[in-house]
């Protein structure tokens, strides 16, 4: 993982892709009430928890959560550092129910929503106790059929959030975790909503731990992994999966638990910006076994740590285990193995999902509880990820594919193949051509020529994207792992399969009609022409606005503007905030400047890089 520095770097590649925050979950017990509508008594009392894995408190993540009633109205309070909030009778008086709970709250900087429903009957009984977490998100969207947040934005809650609904919901989705609830030795069938806990990872809130559940807004899809060991199931919001969630090979949520623990040492620590020889940082890796996509721990810490100054922070979320693969276990001290894991996360920076990791992981000797990281283990770090493109009015979806190294561990690697569900059967190939770069290529693995093989047509000019049409979209998987094989080709024409990795699609890529629904910026002007501060000796800075994406959890991260002159061309970029809407930068002075173009780069919290060249001239 690299420190985000510059969009263009290839060290930002190693951990800056995105993030989505999938949700994570939690607990409960069992209720339920009646529907309509109704004013609460002067007894009333609404309180619970709101948790995703740590209890979201206001302290330390910014929590605020809003009550909204049928009629609009809404009121605010504040969490402590259990997750806990409560609004009392006299903030709700006049209120009409049903309600909405909305928890806003920060992780690593990027703000995230969570939603539950309070029914006329909740407010009657008085002190009602309503959680908001993952599954109460989940619940909710099951029962209007559409995302939470948006429902919530309406205020039109009157005869969708009823006992009844809600109940059926939590049946739908207790009966997707029921194993993984049993497991834990948790009673069956708890209600999602109501269940009084204590966010503390144990007992119920061990399912905090043990779930993970994403919500796409602009599909409505969802997978619900158990983050024990790794598998999924999808569905959207109206349809949940039709199987339940696997348990088999699960660990111990106590692992999780711990492993997320070291995972906060890790960004105190980083927090510091130390030298990548201290031995603060060292320690909490596997020394001369380390290998992270062909990084030895040297090269990977100088990439993580003397990259950047002392104004990045790093943020792990969206821990699940996995088994130690075959060509990783020789790297785990021999007496660690049996309770090893392969540990995928999520990393957030600077306000920002980057991307999502592995590391191969043991618990250590020491009384800290820290476990020790030896990296993934691969070669070559392998890019798999969706992208979305909007190239002076030509748009495209797909794959993003790429194979990239630091150092030399590719120089043997002739060609790559990545198969799966929704791939052609001959699966994509990944061919190093004549100047040493891999680039996707037209055919499948039989195809394989050399540097003379055939190259793919890049849509809408862009190097390396698998494009997908609607249908093969529909015929992808969030579900199953993709397999890719590295495969190196000797004079003799002998071909070695060199190593076999999996990945797994953190999202779908965008449909063509949400292509067409607000997923791109829009509207990018200039304060002035940007070719005519390019073009003087001393270039004068230029302020570029646009209107940003309409869809929900878009996230800005950079903003280039390229410069093509009479003899030479440059460019300039700029890291953006998150919820920037304009840049101030200064142009590259280009002799004979005469055309330029413009490129602003979103992602989403579910690592889609969203890439919009507009159609402008002379910005």
């Amino acid at each position: 993982m690299t420190r985000r520095t510059s969009p263009l770097t290839a060290s930002a590649r190693l951990m800056t892709r995105l993030l989505p925050l999938s949700l994570a979950v939690l607990l409960a017990a069992c209720g339920g009430s009646s529907g309509g509508s109704s004013s609460p008594t002067s007894t009333s009392a609404i309180s619970g928890t709101a948790a995703t894995g740590n209890p979201i408190s206001s302290s330390a993540m910014s929590a605020v959560v809003t009550l909204k009633d049928s009629g609009g109205k809404t009121v605010t309070t504040t969490t402590d550092a259990s997750g806990h909030y409560s609004f009392t009778p006299s903030q709700i008086s006049g209120f009409t129910a049903p309600f909405m709970l909305e928890v806003s709250y920060q992780v690593g900087g990027v703000s995230y929503t969570l939603h539950s429903a309070v029914t006329a009957a909740d407010v009657a009984s008085g002190n009602a106790t309503v959680n908001i977490t993952p599954l109460t998100e989940l619940v909710v969207a099951n029962n209007i059929g559409e995302y939470a947040a948006e429902f919530f934005a309406t205020g039109n809650f009157s005869g969708k959030l009823t006992a009844a609904g809600l109940k059926t919901s939590t049946s739908a989705v207790n009966a997707i975790i029921a194993g993984l609830v049993t497991q834990l030795g948790l009673s069956p069938s708890p209600d999602l909503l109501h269940a009084g806990f204590t966010a503390n990872g144990s007992g119920l809130d061990s399912l905090l731990d043990a779930l993970k559940i994403s919500i796409d807004p602009s599909s409505g899809s969802v997978s619900i992994t158990n983050t024990l060991n790794g598998n999924s199931v999808t569905g959207t919001v109206s349809n949940l999966p039709a199987t339940p969630v696997s348990t088999t090979g699960s660990a111990s949520a106590s692992d999780i638990q711990a492993i997320n623990f070291t995972f906060q040492a890790y960004a105190a620590v980083i927090a510091t910006n130390p030298a990548a020889s201290s031995s603060k940082v060292t320690a909490l890796f596997g020394g001369t076994s380390f290998l992270h996509n062909g990084l030895s721990l040297s090269d990977f810490l100088t990439n993580l740590l003397d990259g950047a100054g002392g104004d990045s922070s790093l943020t792990f979320t969206d821990i699940t285990l996995l088994p130690v693969p075959a060509y990783a276990t020789s790297a785990v001290p021999q007496a660690s193995l049996s309770s090893a894991h392969l540990v995928r996360f999520t990393v957030l920076q600077d306000k920002l999902p980057i991307g999502t990791e592995e590391f191969v992981m043991y618990k250590g000797t020491g009384t800290a509880g820290l476990w020790i990281a030896l990296g993934n283990q691969r070669k070559a770090e392998v890019d798999l990820q969706t992208i979305a493109i909007s190239n002076l009015g030509s748009t495209c979806t797909g794959l993003n594919l790429g194979l990239f190294s630091s150092n030399s561990s590719l120089a043997s690697i002739n060609y790559a193949t990545i198969t799966g569900a929704g791939l052609p059967q001959d699966g994509l190939l990944l061919y190093k051509n004549s100047q040493g770069f891999f680039t996707l290529a037209a055919g499948g693995a039989s195809s394989y020529q050399g540097t003379s093989t055939v190259a793919a047509t890049h849509p809408c000019t862009f190097q390396n994207v698998y494009a997908t049409t609607d249908n093969t979209i529909a015929s992808l998987s969030l579900s199953s792992d993709y397999s890719i094989a590295l495969h190196s080709v000797d004079n003799s024409n002998n071909d070695t399969t060199v190593a076999t990795y999996k990945q797994r699609l953190s999202a779908l890529p965008f449909t063509s009609s949400q292509l067409a629904n607000g997923v791109f910026p829009s509207n990018v002007t200039a304060s002035s022409s940007v070719i005519s501060s390019a073009a003087k000796a001393t270039p004068t800075a230029v302020t570029v606005n646009w209107t940003a994406p309409t869809v929900a959890g878009e996230l800005a991260q950079y903003l280039q503007i390229y410069i093509n002159g009479s003899s030479q061309s440059n460019a300039a970029s700029s890291n953006l905030s998150p919820t920037a809407n304009k840049v101030t930068l200064t142009p590259p002075a280009v002799a004979g400047a005469s055309s330029d173009s413009t490129t602003l780069v979103y992602t989403d919290r579910f690592l889609r890089t969203i890439n919009y060249t507009p159609s402008i001239t002379n910005l």
